[in-house]
């Protein structure tokens, strides 16, 4: 059951253009030529990265890493491989990537710290990793369990790994403080299993402008935090 909802959530989410559209705005000054995205899923930020350059996109469902080398395998510079960052990345050490793009995968992994340094061992010298994820702890509720989330970060947490981990983190801040509180009565009041279509609509609507004043503003509560790191 929780596979499932997981599954939609995805599907969902990769309906929303403008979210995503902006989430990848938000990273892409920092995009170099040999990127490789962690847990591409359905390839929502694969359509904006293949723009880019070259991509290595992973995923641990291989039912998604088929899906993937379907829709982009025909671009030269695109190859889809089934991979756990946190376990054995043998199969990625022969690529050389300047970026490394992890979009809401880490709160999935129990060993978040293997991941962590197992990217690190992967990028190329003065390389960056863009990561983004759940913030808040407080915001954890009945949406996160069912959707298999391990945790939600706070800024200082996520920043104290990635530094453990061998990175800099030359930026670390919060985003949509507006789907913070939405997820919050969602998740912990209502207690709900699922996100409601109706409600996914309207925040796709209004998602650019907050995000554009969560920039001004930068707050210090949201419902993800990104960091932008160096090697």
């Amino acid at each position: 059951m929780k596979e499932e909802i997981e599954k939609k959530t995805l599907l969902q989410v990769a309906e929303s253009k403008n979210y995503n559209r902006s989430v990848f705005g938000l990273m892409e000054k920092y995009i170099g030529k040999n990127v490789l995205e962690i847990g591409a899923g359905l390839g929502t930020m694969t359509a904006f990265l293949v723009r880019k350059g070259g991509v290595v996109a992973t995923d641990v469902d291989k039912s998604y890493v088929i899906l993937l080398q379907k829709r982009f395998g025909k671009n030269k510079r695109f190859k889809a491989i089934s991979n756990d960052i946190s376990g054995n990345i043998g199969k990625l050490k022969e690529y050389k990537f300047d970026t490394v793009v992890c979009i809401n995968v880490l709160h999935h992994i129990r060993k978040d710290e293997n991941a962590m340094k197992n990217i690190y061992g992967l990028l190329e010298k003065k390389g960056r990793l863009i990561v983004m994820e759940p913030a808040m702890k407080i915001l954890f509720g009945s949406l996160d369990r069912e959707q298999n989330h391990c945790r939600r970060y706070s800024r200082s947490e996520i920043r104290q790994k990635l530094s453990d981990a061998g990175f800099e983190v030359e930026s670390c801040f919060m985003i949509n403080a507006i789907g913070a509180v939405g997820w919050f009565v969602t998740g912990k009041i209502l207690k709900r299993k699922e996100l409601q279509p109706s409600s996914l609509g309207l925040f796709d609507r209004i998602i650019p402008l907050f995000i554009k004043i969560d920039k001004v503003l930068k707050p210090l509560v949201g419902l993800s935090v990104v960091c932008v790191c160096r090697k």
